[in-house]
């Protein structure tokens, strides 16, 4: 009887860490992301690429949005209906936790992965190693403090953290990187995330 009751108690307690994973849906106009503990914010780096008659239009995605009404999910909505090139992740402010996801009908796998830096992202640093990626961004987030943003562009195998901007109203990290903190970038041409964690 206590063996039964065990497994049903571990069970339970499996299914609700597993309703709290961070997730990204892409739907017809609007972002999902759901498993945020109530009240908790999070972090949305990703692009959209909008058909043109000629080229299409990159329309950057970076945001920090708070979930207002504690139910564990924000969303993002858009005026039209998101075009099949669209990717998108998100990270929490509390955890650090990562999901990626792309529009339903997105024709390639979505590819995550570790990064082939020139050196392990450190304690400390005033600077982030970068992958060879010629146009991107990069997201730094540190759990329960904030969440800032940059741009690859014009930057060689390293990018200065006093290049990064904060997403909503967080002072620049006074003391460079710091154990713990969570870096996304984003590959806006090839459509490619890689992440790593600075301490690790």
């Amino acid at each position: 009887m206590r063996f039964k009751e065990s497994v049903a108690t571990a069970l339970t307690l499996a299914a609700a860490s597993a309703c709290w994973a961070l997730s990204v849906q892409v739907a017809s106009r609007e972002i999902i992301i759901s498993g945020l503990n109530p009240g908790a914010s999070v972090a949305v780096l990703g692009v959209v690429y909008w058909g043109g008659e000629f080229f299409p239009t990159r329309q950057p995605i970076q945001e920090q949005i708070t979930d207002e009404g504690s139910r564990g999910e924000v969303t993002l909505t858009f005026a039209q209906d998101l075009p099949v090139m669209t990717v998108v992740a998100a990270v929490s402010l509390e955890t650090g936790e990562v999901a990626v996801a792309a529009h339903p009908e997105y024709p390639y796998g979505l590819w995550r992965a570790e990064p082939d830096l020139p050196g392990p992202p450190g304690v400390g640093r005033s600077e982030l190693p970068l992958p060879r990626v010629r146009r991107g961004r990069v997201l730094l987030v540190r759990p329960g403090a904030g969440a800032w943003v940059g741009s690859t562009l014009g930057a060689a195998e390293h990018l200065p953290l006093d290049r990064m901007r904060p997403l909503k109203g967080n002072a620049l990290p006074s003391r460079g990187t710091a154990a713990g903190d969570v870096v996304l970038g984003l590959d806006e041409e090839h459509l490619e995330f890689w992440q790593g964690k600075v301490g690790r």
